[in-house]
């Protein structure tokens, strides 16, 4: 199962482990400049709260890189295909159990 989540610490997973008993929990960091994540904000959030999700993207993308929460990195910026990107993403994920 892969669930397109923030976590912004590993505390937050015991949820997922308890709707999921017996999965292995595992966490990526998807990677794109503040740039590319405020184009691409608007078109996946067009609700009532679009702008507070976009101006959110540069201190969330800081407080990730510090908190450090994730299993492993995949680039998601400019150029990478959806396909490519969740490809990486399995593969990495499966090579860590």
């Amino acid at each position: 199962m892969v669930a397109a989540r923030v976590v912004e610490d590993r505390s937050e997973l015991q949820r997922y482990r308890a709707a999921v008993p017996g999965a292995e929990s595992v966490v990526c960091l998807l990677e794109a400049s503040v740039e590319t994540m405020q184009e691409r904000l608007p078109v996946r959030e067009p609700g009532m709260i679009q702008a507070q999700i976009v101006a959110r993207a540069e201190p969330l993308a800081d407080m990730l890189r510090r908190k450090r929460a994730e299993d492993f990195t995949v680039d998601n910026g400019e150029g990478r295909s959806v396909t490519d990107v969740a490809r990486e993403v399995l593969s990495c994920a499966g090579s860590l159990q």
